[in-house]
């Protein structure tokens, strides 16, 4: 199973890669003292792949982050500034594997790190995915308390795509129960996020790109 996940082509992963060096290089001038600019891109380009299904590419990406974080020579500031999204961003991966002990842990540091700063919006990913990790173990109560905080605090900060992605795993959890009414309730107000966010893009490439998503095309299934 895990093999079948892992059937992306490493050059998509690699080009991205190169990306990011390349980025890294031409934005020196202005930010030639901040160490964080590549890994913060291939943190966020491993959780676009992640998000696209490519897990392959996306444990590159993220496993480049985590030698960074791990590395001696990195300050604890950037130890502490990477890790809290690392652990949710390496936690999601591991939860698409298949791999629910090394995801439940990942929830946890992150939801430890996020707790000690307030860090809503990845107290919003650690929650959410320690919901996850418990509704794929059918361990029901748990998930339904876990998804409930997580949907409280992206209520609260109305981050558009934590929203979305936490009302989707909310639709998803009901749909495992066979709740299919509270499930279609969920995905239902997790496309209205969607579409709200569609509605502000201007670039119809951009559109395009979120439309396509499988976890919007999911919601899109669920709320019908």
């Amino acid at each position: 199973m895990e093999q079948n996940h892992e059937t992306a082509t490493p050059p998509i992963s690699a080009i991205c890669r190169g990306r990011c060096r390349a980025a890294f290089r031409a934005d020196g001038g202005r930010r030639r003292n901040d160490p964080g600019t590549l890994p913060n891109a291939e943190l966020n380009l491993g959780d676009i792949l992640l998000v696209r299904g490519d897990l392959a590419g996306a444990r590159e990406m993220l496993e480049a982050v985590d030698r960074f974080a791990r590395d001696p020579a990195t300050s604890a500031w950037m130890r502490f500034r990477y890790s809290i999204r690392l652990h949710a961003s390496l936690g999601d991966l591991a939860l698409a594997r298949g791999d629910l002990d090394e995801a439940r842990r990942r929830a946890e540091h992150c939801l430890d790190l996020a707790s000690r700063t307030n860090a809503r919006k990845n107290l919003v990913k650690g929650w959410r995915l320690a919901g996850e990790v418990a509704s794929a173990a059918r361990r029901w109560d748990d998930a339904q308390r876990a998804l409930g905080e997580a949907r409280t605090i992206a209520e609260a900060i109305a981050n558009p795509t934590q929203l979305w992605r936490t009302y989707g795993a909310l639709a998803r959890f009901h749909a495992a129960r066979g709740d299919k009414d509270a499930a279609r309730l969920a995905a239902d107000a997790g496309a209205r996020v969607v579409d709200g966010v569609l509605a502000g893009l201007e670039e119809p490439t951009l559109r395009v790109s979120l439309e396509e998503l499988a976890p919007v095309r999911e919601l899109r299934g669920m709320a019908r």
